[in-house]
């Protein structure tokens, strides 16, 4: 894989190619206490916070068969007025902290000893992309959405907080309107010498034109565990459709998991069967959008069991 990054320099220069966003976002909550005033009275009465988040996912295009894509968070989910920079030497109180009034300025955020913190640079996937001329070689730490992203969603948009991110070997290939892909992943890797990583197999097929798509796909993951009695399995399928029809759009997904096994030395013989469903039906009227959404999802019967 490397060596499929590598060889086209010598012939090629690299084109850069940037995609991303920066948001500021403000939040006003009447209270941050999900009980009652005399468990966490602190947390009473109203809260203004503001945020940053500049997400950047520039892409180094190497030659028209290769490829090499990252994502980049700088102040990630820091408070405007986060760390106040505090000068001793012009400090005119006698305490050894100045006052945070008299300070200049922010700064990112620094722990005790001076380091820089994840809060301020980090990158948070990196894949590399082959075209052959079977389909399409992707590997590396990459998003990970499918459908409707009910299930799976990369979480790129300036509004969603968090993602699905995966580190997966994946090939698709194409027949006329039909897409099938395979992939191998790890989401767990642990003691590297023991046998108690999280391996996965993954696969879909998608059917897809510029009307309508419909296809399923799944993953099933397992504890690296040789030991049947301490493994646990877990299954997922998702089925996943969209259709337009002039200004009518109709998208709906369905998913099920099951599996069961080991979660830790505390829980034995775990199960899970779960289902879970969407539609939404939207309608176009020149500049105005008409639409109907609704979910469904299974939960456990019994909520004292984790």
């Amino acid at each position: 894989m490397m060596g499929a990054l590598a060889a086209p320099l010598g012939a090629n220069a690299a084109e850069l190619v940037f995609e991303g966003h920066y948001r500021a976002r403000g939040q006003f909550f009447n209270s941050l206490s999900l009980a009652d005033t005399q468990a966490n009275e602190n947390a009473e009465g109203s809260a203004l916070l503001i945020d940053h988040r500049l997400r950047l996912q520039p892409g180094f295009l190497l030659s028209d068969k290769v490829a090499l894509f990252t994502q980049i968070d700088i102040l990630p989910y820091v408070l405007w007025g986060d760390e106040p920079i505090l000068r001793d030497d012009n400090d005119p109180s006698p305490d050894d902290t100045p006052p945070v009034v008299l300070s200049p300025g922010v700064q990112p955020p620094t722990t005790e000893d001076g380091a820089s913190t994840l809060t301020n640079l980090r990158a948070t996937r990196v894949w590399g992309e082959v075209q052959t001329p079977y389909g399409q070689l992707r590997f590396g730490r990459m998003p990970f959405e499918w459908g409707a992203g009910m299930v799976w969603n990369a979480g790129n948009q300036p509004w969603q907080e968090f993602g699905d991110t995966v580190d997966r070997i994946q090939f698709t290939t194409r027949a006329d309107q039909i897409y099938i892909m395979g992939g191998l992943e790890t989401n767990a890797e642990q003691f590297v010498n023991e046998a108690d990583d999280v391996f996965g197999v993954t696969g879909s097929i998608l059917y897809a034109t510029e009307q309508a798509s419909v296809g399923v796909y799944g993953l099933h993951r397992r504890t690296n565990d040789r030991d049947e009695e301490t493994r646990f399995t877990l299954t997922t399928v998702d089925i996943w459709a969209d259709a337009a029809a002039g200004p009518l759009n109709i998208e709906a997904e369905f998913a099920g998991q099951f599996g069961g096994g080991a979660l830790s030395e505390d829980i034995d013989d775990a199960q899970v069967l779960a289902f879970g469903g969407m539609i939404d039906v939207g309608m176009n009227i020149d500049k105005i959008r008409l639409g109907l959404s609704g979910g469904f999802a299974t939960g456990d019967t019994d909520p004292t069991v984790r």
